[in-house]
């Protein structure tokens, strides 16, 4: 016993262990999670009926569930590696999907082709991402998230590639592990801006997608997109009077609406980056409204009173509905999570059902050999 006890405390354990990574447990745990399972479907196809009562031992080695009186065969541990590929592979989104992604398509202020309150011909110039209000301006988005303590940028491109991009910002949040990927669209290019930012919003590509510039309803009609989304994205819309004219097309799009307007307001990147801190941090509708709030009030330097007044209610039932000429459009049916969850089980299945043919040409075989 006191040898053993020496040659324990003679292990440099101590020296050799690290901190783990963050997200390492969670990966531990997943890993050991596929594992237990794989185990299980294999033991599903090489064991007997009567054996099934032993699966609640999920450290049971396969080896132990077959005939003891003979020598072990190597099938069963190779068919268990084939399996546990096979749900890493699957599962490999998972992940693969722990870094967030937020887009943000920003409509840049243009006094020529905008109906809106005309500013300063400097910042109010679509064409000129670097000057313009909701851009280049002290609180435009790309001057005030470069300021930010919260984010850092990690990446510029005013080689877009698209005429009516001028610029993409790539932002990297110091706490959360998280990426923000902002597009200055020019000022007479605000119609496919919203389009890109509706079938971002349903396509699942984003985490979370925001439009902030001018209210382009108020200018035109825009149909809505031709398929609801995958999954409910959260988004924001920062423009004046959003509740009423987005509210209902975003939910009938099956997005959830996390922060919308109820009056006319300067849509600065500061309302978007004390929201994102406060949706980062697990706030509710509530506290993400607060926390516009907050901010606005701050900047137009107003009460905290006036200032929630701006941003509506969607604990609320919505008093706007949808306009009745955009309704033919929403005919198709929301079947997006039924169809995500029917392919998980077919392929489970599908797992089972190769794991038992592959235990029923075992037999045939085994029984030819004899």
């Amino acid at each position: 016993m006191q040898s053993i006890k020496s040659a324990i405390a003679a292990q440099p354990f101590a020296s050799s262990c690290k901190p783990m990574e963050p997200g390492s447990w969670r990966r531990i745990k997943l890993k050991k999670r596929l594992s237990w399972f794989s185990n299980l479907l294999t033991t599903l196809a090489w064991s007997n009926c009567h054996r099934y009562s032993s699966l609640i031992s999920s450290d049971l080695p396969i080896n132990k569930m077959m005939n003891q009186n003979r020598k072990p065969d190597v099938s069963p541990r190779i068919f268990g590696r084939v399996v546990r590929l096979l749900l890493f592979v699957m599962m490999g989104a998972s992940l693969r999907g722990e870094t967030k992604k937020i887009g943000v398509f920003v409509g840049l202020c243009d006094n020529k082709t905008q109906s809106i309150a005309k500013v300063n011909a400097r910042i109010g110039d679509g064409d000129q991402a670097n000057a313009n209000l909701y851009w280049g301006c002290s609180d435009g988005l790309k001057s005030y998230f470069q300021a930010s303590q919260k984010w850092k940028r990690i990446d510029a491109d005013t080689s877009t590639g698209d005429a009516r991009i001028l610029e993409r910002l790539k932002f990297q949040h110091v706490k959360h592990d998280t990426v923000l990927v902002a597009e200055a669209w020019r000022g007479a290019n605000l119609r496919e801006c919203y389009e890109a930012f509706q079938l971002a919003a349903v396509s699942g590509t984003y985490d979370f997608v925001v439009f902030l510039g001018h209210n382009v309803l108020m200018d035109a009609p825009v149909a809505l997109p031709s398929r609801p989304a995958s999954r409910p994205t959260p988004v924001l819309v920062l423009c004046c009077k959003s509740e009423r004219y987005f509210r209902a097309r975003l939910e009938a799009m099956g997005v959830t609406p996390l922060l919308l307007t109820r009056q006319s307001m300067y849509p600065g990147a500061f309302l978007l980056h004390d929201a994102l801190e406060s949706w980062l941090a697990g706030g509710t509708v509530t506290d993400i409204r607060t926390a516009a709030g907050k901010a606005y009030a701050k900047n137009q330097n107003i009460s905290l009173k006036a200032a929630l007044g701006v941003f509506a209610d969607l604990t609320q039932p919505n008093q706007f509905p949808l306009p009745i000429e955009t309704i033919p459009v929403l005919t198709q049916t929301k079947q997006s999570w039924q169809n995500q969850m029917a392919l998980w089980i077919a392929c489970a299945l599908g797992i089972l059902a190769t794991a038992l043919l592959v235990r029923l040409l075992h037999r045939r075989m085994r029984k030819k050999s004899v």
